[in-house]
C-alpha cells in the first residue's frame, strides 16, 4: 500500500559492470546534474516514483509519530495538563492529509509538490505547538506545589519567572527538534533540487517569524535549532545524499543496460539456435531423401545399397532426432516440457535407435504406450556411452526389453524393462552407487582413460529425462559387465495388423484412387514423400506442390476441388516475402469448406507443436525423420479414423467412400437410411479418436452414450 510496486524482477548481475564515478556529472553547485539529458531526464522519471514512495512512508510515519507522542506525555508526566497532549493533533492531520493526496492518481506525479505546499502548514503548526507547550508547561509549573516552597523560603518571584520560562521553552525547542527529524529524514532522501530549496526557504520563512511572534522568548532558541538545519542539509541532502543517490542511479542504470544486452545477446542466439536447428533438420531431411531416393534407382537396377550410405543415413536420422531431443532437453531443465504418450512400436523403435551401430538386439514385436522423445534421449545416449566408454578392444553392446506383468493397480499396465550392457573398459574406475552420485552431482574427477570432451552431462540428462517419464534409470557394474537399466510401466497394447478390430485390419487396404496432394519447398521432400505414397501406400492419385509461391494457390483449388488427403509442410519458404506457414493455409483457406484428411509433415514435432499443430485443424502430424512406412501406415490409419468419425457427412458421400475404401458393394445399400450414416433406424452412431491411446486406438458410442467395440460396429455395419 505504501511502497508501490517498480515491475522489476530479479535477475543475475552481469560481469564486468563499471563501476560509476562523478565525471558524468555536474559539480555540487549545480546539483551533480547529469551532463547527459537524456539521462538526467530518465533520473527525473525514476525520482518521481520514489519520492512518492518515500512521501508516503513519511507520512505515514509522521502521522504515527504525533499520535504517538501525546501517550508518551501522558505515560513519562501523569500530571501534565492535557491540551500539552492535544497539541500534536495538528501535525497529524496534516501528515493524514498528505498520505491522503499521494494517493490520489492525478497527483500521484506530483509528490515534490505536494510536500512544498504542505511545509509552510508543518512548520506553522510546529511554531504553534511549541508555543502551546510553552505556556503551558509554565502555567503548570504555577500551579505546582513549587511555587510555594519558593515563597516559604523568600525568592524574587522574577527570578521563579525566568527559570520556569527557560526551562518550558528548552523543553519545547527541544520537542521542536525532535518532531522536524520526518522532514529533515525526507530532505535528505530527495537530495539537492529545486523542491529541497523551495521547502527549505519556505520551512525557515514560516517556521520561525510565527515561533517569534507567538513566543518572543524562544528566537533565540530556534536560531539555533535553523542553523542546525541548514548544517544537516548542506552536510547530508547536498554532499552526500545526492551524490551517492545518483551515484546509486548511475550503477543501477549501468548494470539494466548490461543486462538488457545480455537478455538481447541470448534471445538473438535462441532465435539464431532455433533457425540452425530447423535448418539442420531440413538439411538432413533432405540428405536422407536423396540417399533413399538413390536406394531405390540402385534396387530397380538390382544392385545393393552400399553399407556406408546406409551408415550415413543412419547417422543422419540420429542427428535429426538430436536436435529434437535438444529442444526437449531445454523443456526438461526450464520445467516446461509436457509428457506425450503415443503407441510405438518396439521393434520398430529400437531398430531406429540401433540403426548404424554396432549391437546385438533382443526386443519382442509389440506396441506400448510411451513418450518416444524422451526414451528416445535416454536410450540414445546409453547406447552412445556404451560405445564409445565400453572396452576399447570390442564394447560389445547388447540391448534387451522385456515386457512382464505389473504390479501396479491397473490390469492393463506392464512393466517394461530395457537393459544395455557393455563390456568393462579396465582402465576406466569401478562404477558404484556413490560413483554415480558424483557424476549427478558433477563432481567426479576425470581418469587417464576420459575424454576431454566428457563432461558426464549424458547421464545427468537421462536420469532428468526418466524422472519426467516416470520412469526409473540406474547405472551398475556387475563383474565384466556395465548395465544401464531403464524400467517403468507402461500400457501395451496389440500390434495394427494382429489387431482383431475390423477397422485396423482393413487400414491396410488403402484405395488407390485416392487423391492426395503434397505441398513443400523442398524438391528432395516432394520426390521422397511421392514416391513412398505410390511405392509403400500404392495410390496413382499423387500430386505435388511448393516449386514456387503460386502453387501454393494451385495447391489449394485442387484440394478444395476433389481433395481427399491434403498433406503440407508447416514452413514453405519461397524468399524473404513469400514465407508461408501450413497451420495458416488450414486456418484461413482450407478450412471449413475442406472434408478430407488434413495432414502436416514437419520437422518439429515436439509436443506443444504437435498440439499447435492440431489447433489448427491438422488431424495428424508426420515428422521428417519418420520412416516411409511409418509414415504411410499411421496415414492410412488416421484417414480410415476420419472417414468413420465424419458423421455429418451425407448417407451416400459417406457410404460412397466406405464402399471405395473397403471394396464392399453391400455398403452403399446398407447406409441410405436418413440423411446421415446410422447403425439402424433407432440408434446414431458416433464414433471418436482416443487420444490417450493413440492414432491406432478408437471408441465408439451410441445416442445413449454407451461405449461400443470397434468390432462390434464394424460388425453391425458388414464392413469386414
Amino acid at each position: 500500500f505504501f511502497f508501490g510496486h517498480s515491475g522489476r524482477k530479479f535477475c543475475p548481475m552481469p560481469e564486468a559492470v563499471p563501476l560509476p564515478t562523478t565525471e558524468d556529472m555536474e559539480p555540487c553547485w549545480r546539483w551533480y546534474r547529469f551532463k547527459d539529458a537524456a539521462k538526467e531526464k530518465t533520473y527525473q522519471e525514476a525520482c518521481e516514483f520514489r519520492d512518492l514512495r518515500a512521501l508516503r512512508i513519511c507520512a505515514a510515519f509522521h502521522a504515527f509519530f504525533h499520535l504517538f507522542l501525546p501517550a508518551f506525555h501522558i505515560y513519562v508526566s501523569h500530571d501534565l495538563p492535557f491540551g500539552v497532549c492535544i497539541a500534536p493533533i495538528l501535525q497529524t492531520l496534516i501528515s493524514i492529509a498528505i498520505l491522503l493526496l499521494s494517493l490520489l492518481p492525478a497527483l500521484q506525479k506530483h509528490s515534490r509538490l505536494i510536500f512544498c505546499c504542505a511545509v509552510p502548514f508543518m512548520a506553522f503548526n510546529l511554531a504553534l505547538g511549541c508555543h502551546w507547550q510553552c505556556a503551558l508547561l509554565l502555567q503548570n509549573a504555577k500551579q505546582s506545589k513549587l511555587i510555594l516552597v519558593y515563597e516559604a523560603i523568600g525568592v524574587h518571584h522574577g527570578l521563579l519567572d525566568e527559570y520556569l520560562m527557560s526551562l518550558a521553552t528548552g523543553f519545547a525547542v527541544m520537542q521542536y527538534v525532535v518532531a522536524s527529524v520526518p522532514q529533515i529524514l525526507f530532505w535528505i532522501y530527495m537530495g539537492l533540487g529545486v523542491h529541497v530549496v523551495v521547502s527549505t526557504v519556505a520551512y525557515v520563512c514560516v517556521a520561525w517569524p510565527s515561533l517569534v511572534l507567538l513566543s518572543g522568548y524562544a528566537a533565540v532558541g530556534y536560531a539555533a535549532v535553523a542553523v542546525a538545519h541548514v548544517i544537516v542539509l548542506i552536510l547530508l541532502a547536498i554532499i552526500i545524499a545526492t551524490r551517492a543517490r545518483r551515484l546509486s542511479f548511475s550503477l543501477q542504470q549501468s548494470f539494466e543496460e548490461a543486462h538488457a544486452k545480455q537478455v538481447a545477446s541470448a534471445e538473438a542466439a535462441q532465435k539464431a539456435d532455433s533457425i540452425l536447428n530447423h535448418t539442420l533438420k531440413n538439411t538432413m531431411a533432405d540428405a536422407v531423401g536423396e540417399i533413399i531416393l538413390f536406394f531405390e534407382a540402385m534396387k530397380a537396377q538390382r544392385q545393393s545399397p552400399s553399407p556406408q550410405l546406409q551408415w550415413a543415413v543412419a547417422s543422419l536420422q540420429r542427428g535429426m532426432r538430436s536436435c529434437q531431443q535438444r529442444q526437449a532437453l531445454i523443456q526438461l531443465v526450464s520445467s516446461t516440457y509436457s509428457v506425450a504418450l503415443r503407441p510405438v512400436r518396439v521393434l520398430d523403435f529400437v531398430g531406429m535407435l540401433t540403426a548404424g551401430r554396432k549391437v546385438t538386439v533382443q526386443v519382442p514385436d509389440t506396441t506400448v504406450l510411451i513418450d518416444p522423445t524422451l526414451c528416445g534421449l535416454i536410450l540414445d545416449n546409453a547406447i552412445s556411452n556404451s560405445s564409445k566408454h565400453g572396452d576399447p578392444r570390442g564394447p560389445d553392446v547388447r540391448l534387451t526389453v522385456t515386457i512382464a506383468a505389473s504390479e501396479a493397480p491397473e490390469g492393463r499396465r506392464k512393466m517394461l524393462e530395457v537393459v544395455i550392457t557393455n563390456a568393462v573398459n579396465p582402465d576406466r574406475p569401478v562404477i558404484t552407487e556413490e560413483y554415480v552420485k558424483q557424476v549427478l552431482a558433477g563432481e567426479v574427477q576425470r581418469g587417464p582413460a576420459t575424454s576431454a570432451m566428457s563432461n558426464y552431462i549424458g547421464l545427468q540428462h537421462s536420469f532428468m529425462a526418466a524422472e519426467a517419464a516416470g520412469m526409473k534409470v540406474s547405472l551398475t557394474q556387475e563383474r565384466e559387465r556395465v548395465v544401464f537399466r531403464l524400467c517403468g510401466n507402461v500400457i501395451e497394447q496389440a500390434n495394427p495388423q494382429e489387431s482383431e478390430d475390423p477397422m485396423l485390419r482393413l487400414a491396410a487396404d488403402f484405395p488407390s484412387d485416392l487423391n492426395i496432394y503434397f505441398i513443400d519447398d523442398s524438391g528432395t521432400a516432394r520426390r521422397l514423400v511421392h514416391h513412398h505414397l505410390t511405392s509403400l501406400a500404392q495410390t496413382r492419385n499423387v500430386r505435388t506442390f511448393g516449386q514456387n509461391r503460386a502453387e501454393v494457390d494451385a495447391f489449394i483449388d485442387c484440394a478444395l476441388a476433389d481433395g481427399n488427403i491434403a498433406i503440407l509442410d508447416q514452413h514453405l519458404d519461397f524468399g524473404a516475402d513469400a514465407n508461408v506457414l501450413g497451420t495458416e493455409i488450414i486456418e484461413q483457406r482450407l478450412l471449413p469448406d475442406f472434408k478430407g484428411l488434413l495432414c502436416i509433415r514437419s520437422g518439429n514435432t515436439a509436443p506443444e507443436e504437435v498440439r499447435e499443430y492440431r489447433r489448427a485443424g491438422a488431424h495428424c502430424v508426420f515428422g521428417k525423420d519418420m520412416l516411409g512406412e511409418a509414415m504411410v501406415r499411421e496415414l492410412k490409419a488416421a484417414y480410415v479414423s476420419h472417414i468413420v468419425n465424419n458423421t455429418t457427412r451425407p448417407a451416400s458421400s459417406c457410404a460412397s467412400e466406405l464402399s471405395t475404401i473397403f471394396g464392399s458393394q453391400q455398403a452403399d445399400e446398407q447406409h441410405k437410411d436418413g440423411d446421415h450414416c446410422v447403425l439402424d433406424k433407432d440408434q446414431d452412431l458416433k464414433v471418436d479418436s482416443c487420444s490417450s491411446l493413440g492414432d491406432y486406438a478408437t471408441q465408439a458410442t451410441d445416442s445413449r452414450n454407451q461405449v461400443l467395440p470397434i468390432s462390434t460396429v464394424a460388425s453391425e455395419l458388414n464392413w469386414a
